[in-house]
């Protein structure tokens, strides 16, 4: 009876285990972000720019969320990807028309990194725009904030059956003793 609830635990701690194990991770050489496999979610977090900014999915260029229409906290699916894939990002100013990416300074037009990037507790990514050019900027990163999460789906799988297993077997074993 008592050896349930702890498998219990120990399962639930694994499965957290492998969540953080499995997330996209920083290339610091490039800055950029590359999935291990999963399904990658965007969860704006804030913005101090009062004009508006999309941020676009370099995949397929599609507008992932506009800084002054998405809620703190919203999430938006982004898709499945594979390992090794890059997941990058475009925050277009559409009041100064300019458009600023994730990667190295010579990405952008004037030379310089606009995505500062940053591994949080919980395994997601950071990701914090800065909207102004070279020679104007205040170098905040905070014009446009939101996490990369990665749920690494397929990883977890095995493991989820494997504990509804123990625990089937657990409790056949359970009602012959």
């Amino acid at each position: 009876m008592r050896s349930l609830p702890l498998a219990a635990l120990i399962g639930g701690l694994s499965f957290l285990a492998a969540s953080q194990a499995n997330a996209a991770y920083i290339d610091p050489a490039t800055n950029q972000i590359f999935a291990r496999g999963g399904n990658v979610s965007v969860r704006f977090v804030s913005k101090t720019a009062s004009h508006s900014d999309n941020i676009v999915s370099l995949r397929d260029n599609s507008v992932v969320l506009n800084n002054q229409t998405a809620a703190p906290g919203a999430i938006f699916n982004i898709g499945a990807f594979s390992p090794g894939e890059l997941i990058a990002f475009r925050m277009d100013d559409l009041r100064s028309r300019r458009s600023y990416f994730t990667g190295l300074a010579s990405l952008n037009f004037d030379l310089m990194v606009h995505a500062l990037l940053s591994l949080n507790a919980d395994g997601s990514i950071r990701v914090g725009f800065e909207d102004l050019s070279k020679r104007v900027s205040d170098l905040d990163y905070d014009d446009v904030v939101f996490d990369v999460i990665e749920t690494p789906l397929p990883g977890a799988l095995p493991l989820l059956v494997s504990g509804l297993l123990g625990l089937g077997y657990a409790a056949r074993r359970r009602r012959k003793a």
